[in-house]
């Protein structure tokens, strides 16, 4: 198992991380099952990555938009091929759009993009999967 060692050297915090070989070892993985896909009104400021806009304003820069953009939530099933381990994950918007290939125009409304990503089914990629979290994810 992976150890962290901290020291304090001349003010400053050293941290040594002596990880596993497998640390960041990709699993092959599957979705198959979608159970929701949620579109939804967001802020268009990069900076506020997309943030579900709450009464018409962004929670994070405050502003009040009138035409935002679109982002979504999507809760799959994510199977790890060789493992049979099934984890439930929700994507968020940049995630939906990178392992399903989809657009933001695709984000038209909650049924439309049910229907696009049913078609894509079954999606396969390789990524760390922690915490019911993806990482470093490589689209095949």
């Amino acid at each position: 198992m992976g150890q962290i060692s901290v020291s304090l050297e001349d003010n400053l915090i050293v941290v040594d991380f002596e990880e596993e070989a497998d640390y960041f070892e990709k699993a092959d993985l599957k979705i198959s099952t979608i159970y929701e896909a949620v579109t939804y009104p967001c802020c268009s400021n990069e900076a506020c990555r997309k943030k579900k806009l709450q009464n018409k304003r962004c929670v994070i820069c405050l502003e009040e938009v009138k035409t935002g953009s679109k982002g979504c939530r999507v809760v799959v099933d994510i199977d790890d091929v060789n493992t049979s381990k099934t984890t439930k994950i929700t994507l968020s918007n940049a995630l939906v759009m990178l392992v399903f290939g989809i657009t933001e125009d695709d984000l038209a409304d909650d049924d439309k993009l049910v229907s696009l990503l049913c078609i894509k089914l079954p999606v396969t990629f390789k990524a760390k999967v922690s915490d019911n979290r993806l990482y470093v994810i490589d689209i095949e």
